[in-house]
């Protein structure tokens, strides 16, 4: 036990400690709180991404099951985006952004078969197959991200 009668000051010591412990320990409660906020907002994005990109993939099979003819006759390498306009959606080559945020488009390219009915860099064009490239991008922290999944569609009603 401290003898109090003879120490000056000791109280007073046992404070500043006191309160630096309670201080280090309010400080590390606030920084772990915002880093997990950052943490969340950042999945958050990630989650509308990957939702964002699901919607147009399933738009994009949409188009194609709509009209075949309509579908293969939007031009290669072009960008496309998707916007829902009188109950339907359609292709435009308009920039949409949702949320001033995320851009998402497609490109569409088309198919070539080898000899052995495969999949090739060249051969013979196919005509009942088109390559699909779905892509969305936001700004996040002064660098653009993209995510983007590819896919090929075939014409399955024609």
């Amino acid at each position: 036990m401290i003898n109090f009668k003879n120490k000056k000051g000791a109280g007073l010591i046992e404070i500043v400690v006191g309160l630096s412990i309670i201080s280090v320990s309010f400080f590390s409660v606030v920084t772990a709180y915002n880093f997990f906020i950052r943490v969340a907002v950042k999945n958050m994005d990630v989650t509308k991404i990957n939702y964002l990109l699901e919607e147009e993939v399933e738009v994009v099979r949409s188009l194609r099951d709509a009209s075949w003819t309509n579908f293969y006759d939007l031009a290669t390498s072009t960008n496309y985006s998707i916007i829902f306009e009188g109950g339907i959606w359609k292709a435009t080559t308009t920039n949409i952004y949702i949320d001033n945020r995320f851009e998402r488009y497609f490109i569409l390219d088309d198919v070539y078969r080898d000899a052995g009915g495969d999949i090739a860099v060249s051969g013979t064009l196919d005509d009942g197959t088109r390559k699909v490239s779905a892509f969305v991008s936001t700004f996040v922290a002064g660098a653009t991200t993209t995510q983007t999944v590819d896919f090929y569609l075939t014409n399955l009603f024609e």
